[in-house]
């Protein structure tokens, strides 16, 4: 699939929402068409032994949420929401693998640029990869 082909590019923020409120077909019935990821927020390719300091931040979250779930007590509500936020997480795989998104490779111009978008507060703005809109 070429960039021509991707809607848009969103970071971490964005697609960790849709996909803990269980809610990424939402996310891709607004786009209307393959999602953009870096390959820092998502990393298909990790190995599973590789040090959580240095996974995809969607791989790093579903660790904490791995962690959090047998730290609270089996059976708690604690225990229970971590479970599900870890399994929701997951779906980000499925996605990848029905190539409703598209793991990017960005170069350092386009990192400073997904860098630039990315505001004090931490909100992402939806931004297209045009390069006229750069």
């Amino acid at each position: 699939m070429s960039s021509e082909e991707i809607k848009i590019v969103i970071d971490t923020s964005v697609i960790r929402y849709f996909l803990l409120a269980g809610e990424e077909r939402l996310l891709l019935d607004c786009v209307g068409g393959p999602i953009g990821i870096p390959r820092v927020v998502f990393d298909p390719d990790e190995e599973t032994s590789l040090s959580e300091n240095f996974r995809s931040e969607i791989t790093r979250s579903i660790a904490y949420q791995d962690r959090k779930a047998k730290e609270a007590a089996e059976g708690s509500d604690l225990s229970a929401r971590s479970i599900q936020n870890s399994n929701r997480l997951r779906n980000i795989h499925t996605l990848y693998e029905d190539k409703h998104i598209v793991v990017l490779d960005l170069q350092e111009n386009e990192q400073s640029l997904l860098s630039s978008l990315t505001s004090d507060s931490g909100c992402v703005r939806l931004v297209s990869i045009s390069p006229r809109d750069w």
